[in-house]
Formats: C-alpha cells, sequence, structure tokens
C-alpha cells in the first residue's frame, strides 16, 4: 500500500530511460537525470566543507580555470531543483541539497547554458564555501546523519561481540543486485519497484538464517542502496565462526548464486567480494583472527561503508522503512574452541 510519501520509482525510472528512434538506444530523461543530481550536490557539498583545493585559480593571462570541483559546480549550475522537489513530493532533502537549491534560488545570475562573468562566480562559490563551512550547515548534516552513526555503532557492537565469544570470523561480503543492459552503459533491464526489491531481500535473508545458520553463521548485516544506474541493490556481510567455516569464497558464491537463480528467478545479479579481494586497498574480509588488529580495522570500515547514509533510497521509499538491518547481538557463549584470551579487568 503506497503511503502519501512514496513515490513509484519504477515508473521514474522508466520513464527516465526511454527507447530512442532506433528501437535500441536508450536516453536518458528528467527521471534519471534527477537522481543523478541528488547524488552529484550531495558530494560536491561535502567536498565543499572539507576545504581542500579551491574551485577556481586564476592563470598568468588573468583567465579563471576551474578545478575538477570548479567544474562540477558548473555542472550543478543547470539542474533543475524546482524538478527535483516536484518529483519527490513530501519527502524531506538532505542539507547538501537544500543548501544548494536556496544558494541557487539566491544566485544573482540566471543558468542560461553559458558560464557566467569570473566576479560574479567567484562572489558566489565563496558565499557557498563560507555556507559549507559554518557550524549551523555542519550541525544540520550531523543531524541528518545520526541515524547512519547509531546503525554503525549498533554493528560494531554485534562485530565486537562475535569476536569475544570466537577467536576468528570469517567475513563474507557480497552485493545483490537486478540485470542490466549494456545499451547506455548499464542501464537497467529490470526494475523492482520498493516493494518487490524488499520481499526479495526478505527471502534472502530467511535462506541466510535457515541454511547458512548450519554452516556456522553467527550475524549478519545488509543495507539496502538506490542508484541512478544500479537501481535497488543490496550490501549485504555475513559473519561466520572461523572454526566453522573457512571457504569464503565459495560461501560469497553461494549466497549469489542463491539470489540470482531462486529468488529473484534470473532477475538478479550479484557480486562475490570475497572472490576480489585484490580490489581492497584495506582488507577486512575474509578469515580474520580475533588478535588481528589490521584485518579487523578493514572489518570496521566496511561496517562504516555498510551504515553511511544513502540519499536516494531513503527519498524513494515509504516512511518509516528500514534500509539497514541485522541480526540480533548473538548470547555470550563461548565456543570452547582455539586459544582462550585474558578479558582486561574492570579497575
Amino acid at each position: 500500500m503506497r503511503t502519501k510519501n512514496s513515490i513509484n520509482l519504477k515508473a521514474v525510472l522508466q520513464k527516465a530511460m526511454v527507447v530512442g528512434p532506433d528501437c535500441t538506444t536508450r536516453l536518458i530523461t528528467d527521471g534519471a537525470t534527477y537522481l543523478r543530481d541528488l547524488k552529484l550536490v550531495s558530494e560536491f557539498m561535502g567536498q565543499l566543507s572539507k576545504g581542500g583545493s579551491a574551485p577556481f585559480f586564476s592563470c598568468e593571462s588573468g583567465e579563471l580555470l576551474a578545478t575538477p570541483l570548479g567544474a562540477t559546480y558548473l555542472d550543478l549550475l543547470g539542474i533543475d531543483s524546482d524538478g527535483i522537489r516536484r518529483s519527490f513530493p513530501g519527502h524531506a532533502f538532505s542539507p547538501a541539497f537544500v543548501a544548494f537549491s536556496q544558494h541557487l534560488d539566491a544566485s544573482r545570475f540566471a543558468w542560461d547554458g553559458f558560464r557566467p562573468p569570473n566576479e560574479m562566480l567567484e562572489t558566489e562559490i565563496r558565499g557557498l564555501q563560507l555556507l559549507a563551512k559554518s557550524d549551523g550547515y555542519k550541525g544540520a548534516v550531523a543531524l541528518h546523519n545520526r541515524g547512519s552513526r547509531k546503525n554503525f555503532a549498533s554493528l560494531m557492537e554485534l562485530i565486537d561481540s562475535l569476536f569475544e565469544t570466537s577467536s576468528k570470523v570469517l567475513a563474507v561480503r557480497v552485493d545483490l543486485g537486478f540485470v542490466r543492459s549494456q545499451l547506455f552503459g548499464g542501464s537497467l533491464n529490470y526494475i523492482p519497484d520498493a516493494n518487490q526489491a524488499r520481499a526479495y531481500l526478505r527471502t534472502m535473508l530467511k535462506y541466510l538464517r535457515q541454511k547458512h545458520g548450519k554452516m556456522g553463521l553467527l550475524a549478519y548485516a545488509w543495507k539496502l542502496e538506490l542508484g541512478p544506474d544500479k537501481g535497488y541493490h543490496v550490501h549485504l556481510l555475513a559473519l561466520y565462526d572461523g572454526q566453522k567455516a573457512c571457504r569464503d569464497i565459495q560461501l560469497g558464491q553461494a549466497i549469489g548464486e542463491h539470489w540470482q537463480h531462486l529468488v529473484t528467478r534470473g532477475l538478479g545479479l550479484y557480486y562475490n567480494c570475497n572472490a576480489n579481494k585484490q580490489e581492497y586497498w584495506k582488507l577486512g574480509i575474509g578469515m580474520i583472527s580475533h588478535s588481528d588488529t589490521e584485518l579487523r580495522d578493514g572489518l570496521r570500515l566496511a561496517a562504516a561503508y555498510l551504515t553511511k547514509l544513502d540519499e536516494l533510497v531513503k527519498l524513494a521509499l515509504p516512511s518509516p522503512a528500514k534500509t539497514f538491518g541485522k541480526s540480533k547481538l548473538p548470547s555470550a557463549k563461548h565456543s570452547g574452541l582455539g586459544r582462550p584470551r585474558l578479558k582486561k579487568q574492570e579497575e
């Protein structure tokens, strides 16, 4: 049942990607552009608030040149903020989008496809920089991200509790999504709506609890995301007793194959992160011993990634639908296997 704050993302994306005159080319229209713009605004304001490189700089000839950050700003001057607000009625936007859209509304130049004069451009971007670095804006962002911080703390509590009862933990990461056509660089071929995506996820988690519990599964966590190119997709972290499970790549493949062939009936796809460990600069998956601080730090980074805020999925789902979940804390019972560890006495 749709609430007054829900939108039909399937309809939005299907309207966003239509077949061109040659019956093969897919064209991007407003719906997909809005999703990309929202993500780009959030990333841009995040970079602007941290400082770093200036958006523009003057060369010896006096010409004002744009850095990558400045080029992004110029691109964002043309976004249709009113159209975005109309496409997501009844939803609370991020402080980043609110601040940037207000900046556009108050700016002294009207975007007509041509770059504004240098002096005006520098004045406008300077004002936006001051806003992004202000205590008021940072406070609004912190409040907006409060749920993400709470989820991270609860997930780390779960992970740490596993190492209190197990000498080693096998961490398996699998990304679950839906098939994409190669047309237009990976446009969606199958577009589930929010209810369908969540139904698939519930079925997957039921399988995980029932079947992988017998394989040494101790806990799991998941996050539902929405991307302008990927559509709905799930990041899944499964944590096993390292004394009972050791083949992480095979476990990741089993999860992915079940999703692809049995849960979605061929409409899904997956990415087995454990089969591609070489791609991670800070590894936090695979077999992790209690005393391995480096791998546990990597697992902490994976937990942070799993709990970071996703602006787009919050706009698409009816409130208060969950976008993050995890299993309950296990009972404090030591496996009895492996080297016993001395606990620090309370002072």
